[in-house]
Order: C-alpha cells, then structure tokens, then sequence
C-alpha cells in the first residue's frame, strides 16, 4: 500500500470520533417528516424545512439553502471506508492477500428543486482501493471521479406522473434484477430515460437506456453500447398485507458468453413479486418468480428462477429475534450441444448477492439459506446466516459478474459448496454507522474437481457516513 494513502485512510478511521453526531432524541419532532439516510442518495426531499421549527439536525443548514421563493438546494455527501481481507480469495486462483486492502468511497451530491415540478440532481463519486496484491478487481474497486448521477425531473406538480432524464440508478423490487450493486466499492447507474406513473396506489415504471461502464481513471465512463436495457416495473396498491408486482425487462448484448458459446444476446423477462408490508412482528414473505425467453445467435433461450424468503419474527421479545428460510433456483443450461440456452441471466442484479463476500453469481444454482436476525438494542443488529449451494445443471459452468468462473463439463458433481455469513451492525446515529462482516466459503466436490478448492476466509469491517 502508498504509505501516504494508507496513512490517509487511517486518519480518517482515528478522526471518525470527530464527526458530528445527532444529539440523543434530536430528531424526535421531525422523525415522520424527515428522510432516512440510505445509500439511494436522490430519494430525499427537504422541503418540509422551510419551516425553521423543523430544523433540528446539524447538517440541517445544507439541507434547506433558499435560492429563491420556491428553488432550495440540498446538499449531501456519503463517505464509507472499509478494511477488507480475503484468505485464498476465488478458492485460491490467482494473486492472493494476506494482509488485505483499503476501500474508499466519496459521493457528494447536490439537488435543486424548483417548485413541485422540476427537480436537477448531481451526485459526483471518488471510489479507489489501496493496498490490493493484484490491483482493483475492474468495475468493482476504483473509479478515480466521475458523474454517478446526473438527471433533471420533469413532473406534473401532482407527482401522478414525472419524467426522468439522464445518468440515473435503476432499483426495482428487492433488487434481484435490476439494482445499482451496491455492496461492492464501485456502484452502477444508467443513462437512461424514465417515465413513473402514479395513480390510485398504483405505480408504474416505464424506462429505457444502457448500463454505464465504470472506467477506473477520472470522468472517462461512458454508456455501454453494447449493452441496452429496456422494460416495465408496475406496483399494485397492496392488498391487506400483500403487494404485488409486475415486470417486463428487455436485456440486449452484443457478446455474451455461457457454457454453450458466445454471441450476440437478445433475452426478454417477464414475472412477478409477491411479498408482505413490513410489520414489527409475524410472518413475512418476498418472493419472485421469471420467466425468460429470446435468443443467443442462432438458438432460442429458455430459462426460469423462482427466489423466496419466509420469516417469522418475534416482535416483542427481547432481541426481536427473527428466523427466516431462503430458498432460491435459477434454471442452468442441459445441454450446451443443442440450439436452446437454458441458462438464467440475473442481468443487474445487486452486489454482494450472497452476502458481503462476493465469489459468485446466481446463475446454474439452487441453495437452501438459513437466516437468525437478532437486535440487542435500538442501534444494533446482527445476522447470522449459512448458505448451501448446488448445480441445478451438472452440464452447466457456475458464473460471476457475467463471466464463467468454471466449466460445467469438467465434473458431474452438483455440490458447489456452502458459506457462512455473520454481520453486526451498529448505528451510532441517524448519520454514522459500523459494519462488521465475517464469512467463510467451504469448497463442495464440484470446485473440488475443476480447479483450486480451498476454503476461503473473509473480512470485512468500515463505517459509513452520511448526511
């Protein structure tokens, strides 16, 4: 690792101590007013802090910046730095680190509303890594600067409909399909146009554009054109504790690769979610189940996926403990020889599918996935989880970020492994909070016949920022 980098980083870990914090019940008047601080930056609107009763929080005063009679300005800003250690990292291929590396994310943003009808934002990234026997893992580690985002909303003062315009993130459902990765260092967005339709509790969501390629130097990312991405993500109003949603999603790839070949892509998905409100007890479910056909050269393809978690949560005992069965397949390809590609494509689905530890994609699987969440207090919580992996193909490759990572024709073994996660989580307040990651992944017979198998051992631990 640079030695004034490092030393840098580390600065900021021993400053962290220095960053404002919320006062304990600050927060208690504005609570059903005020937006949450997640990682989708543009969500926010501060213009309920045109009343100055309203603005209690520190960062309040870059929240609310009057330009005029009905333009204000927000800015905000997210900044996480996270200390990440891999044991025999891809089950022992290529360079290794044993000592690990430094992950920095910085993303100010800004937005400026002009009435109820018009909205700009800007959100800007400085992602690099420091440290990496191997250098950045490409798309995941580094992008020196450039533009995350960059739209203009046009709405119709009513928000029934508005039009979106510009570089943007795309995060549908629960995110298995189309999301911005976060999780990983680098997140996605697209240069895209979008029109959202509201009415009567239902929601719409019509787009089209082309996935950004993250570039790890300073504002060189450009849209994929290789790539397009179209479709239609619809929300009914829900039905007692139920919600139902709808999609189709158009996927269009100059060169694409799988157990069977490569060639151009052209893949159409269409499904549905069902999934229950959040409650603070009881049973809950999310579940999605596509359908995908289209054609890769000069065959068809057919492939399916049906996900689904069921919990139950104890909302009034101590700890809240809830458990949680994770059941999930994705159809693989039977035979790479004849003219139909049966492999499913998660085409963008959120980083760190599995957990924090990213070896993987859900392509050619199916898992059982155990889940023990507990809370020990208002600020902290902990998930435990164990997640047995299979081929559901023995005549298809397992595959990561888009790329086979093994053949499926070297083993007839279905058992890829298993891995466990446990993370622990702590928010100090609205603003600040640590996260600390463990995993580990145990070689199955399939690894252990195509390749290195060793079982790999992970870290991860940061805070993150934000305002």
């Amino acid at each position: 690792m640079h030695p004034i980098r490092a030393n840098r980083a580390w600065i900021a870990i021993l400053a962290l101590p220095l960053l404002p914090h919320a006062a304990p019940g600050q927060l208690a008047s504005d609570a059903t007013l005020r937006p949450p601080l997640t990682p989708i930056h543009s969500m926010g609107d501060y213009s309920f802090l045109v009343d100055p009763a309203q603005r209690t929080d520190i960062w309040d005063r870059l929240k609310f910046i009057r330009l005029g009679d009905s333009i204000f300005l927000t800015l905000g800003a997210e900044y996480r730095l996270e200390h990440e250690v891999f044991r025999t990292s891809n089950w022992g291929a290529g360079p290794q680190d044993g000592t690990g590396y430094l992950l920095q994310r910085i993303m100010p943003h800004a937005c400026i509303r002009m009435g109820s009808a018009l909205r700009v934002f800007v959100s800007l990234k400085f992602d690099d890594v420091f440290g990496r026997n191997g250098g950045p893992r490409p798309g995941f580690d580094r992008n020196r600067a450039d533009i995350h985002e960059g739209f203009v909303d046009l709405g119709t003062g009513t928000a029934s409909v508005t039009a979106r315009l510009g570089r943007q993130e795309l995060i549908f459902g629960a995110g298995k399909f189309t999301s911005n990765n976060e999780g990983v260092n680098v997140r996605l967005s697209f240069d895209a146009a979008r029109v959202t339709l509201k009415n009567h509790g239902w929601e719409s969501n019509l787009f089209a554009g082309r996935p950004v390629s993250n570039r790890p130097g300073a504002f060189d990312d450009t849209p994929n054109h290789r790539q397009a991405f179209w479709g239609v993500y619809a929300t009914a109003p829900p039905l007692r504790q139920m919600r139902v949603d709808g999609y189709y999603l158009g996927l269009d790839t100059k060169l694409a690769q799988y157990q069977q070949g490569q060639g151009h892509e052209l893949r159409h998905t269409v499904g549905s979610r069902f999934y229950t409100k959040p409650a603070p007890g009881g049973i809950d479910f999310d579940g999605d189940a596509a359908w995908q056909f289209g054609t890769f050269g000069p065959d068809t393809i057919r492939a399916w996926t049906v996900a689904t978690e069921t919990g139950y949560r104890w909302g009034f005992v101590r700890f809240r403990p809830r458990v949680a069965m994770k059941a999930d397949v994705a159809s693989g390809d039977g035979n790479p020889s004849d003219h139909t590609l049966g492999t499913f494509n998660p085409l963008f689905p959120k980083g760190g599918y599995f957990g924090k530890m990213v070896l993987g994609g859900p392509y050619n699987f199916y898992d059982l996935h155990p889940v023990l969440q507990l809370a020990p207090s208002r600020t902290v919580t902990l998930q435990a989880d164990w997640d047995w992996f299979w081929r559901q193909s023995i005549r298809d490759g397992i595959y990561g970020g888009g790329f086979r990572l093994r053949d499926g024709l070297a083993s007839r073994a279905r058992a890829i492994g298993s891995q466990g996660n446990m993370e622990v989580r702590w928010s100090l307040d609205r603003h600040l909070t640590l996260v600390l990651n463990l995993a580990t992944f145990l070689p199955g017979q399939f690894l252990k016949e195509t390749g290195p198998a060793k079982t790999v051992l992970f870290a991860n631990s940061g805070f993150t920022y934000r305002f």
